[in-house]
């Protein structure tokens, strides 16, 4: 976990200088990978938004499952000026029937240390079988 506290504090570095505040976000970043569409998200929320160094942030990832699934981890990877740069499994659980929808809600703290550089964060999650189900991307500079 200390490692998404690391990655997530490069996100809020590079949003700390935006005008709006302690607002929710829908929608933040994008699809990265269209065909694995298996776990669908339709939101993505960060609050507050934009995120602050030495700040705890929630965040919250929700979609429809469209097949029966079993989740097993949150794939987090990180590349800075466009090099892999950072790797961390987070455990996740959950069985879920095609059609239904699925919520990851997670928080975090984000430092006030990161590099300055293009950083693109890929969030994947992983099923029992190893697959991954979704790719979704936050692109951001610092």
């Amino acid at each position: 976990m200390k490692g998404v506290y690391v990655i997530l504090g490069v996100l809020a570095i590079a949003n700390a200088s935006a005008v709006v505040e302690n607002k929710l976000r829908s929608n933040v970043g994008e699809n990265c990978d269209t065909s694995l569409n298996t776990f669908e998200i339709q939101e993505f929320t960060v609050k507050p938004w934009p995120p602050s160094k030495n700040e705890n942030v929630s965040m919250t990832m929700k979609g429809v499952v469209h097949k029966d699934v079993t989740f097993a981890s949150m794939e987090i990877y990180v590349k800075y000026s466009g090099f892999d740069f950072y790797h961390e499994s987070i455990p996740e659980s959950g069985s879920y029937k095609a059609g239904s929808t699925a919520e990851i809600d997670f928080k975090v703290y984000f430092p006030s240390i990161a590099p300055p550089g293009k950083y693109a964060v890929d969030v994947k999650v992983k099923d029992t079988d190893g697959n991954f189900l979704n790719c979704w991307e936050v692109k951001f500079s610092l």
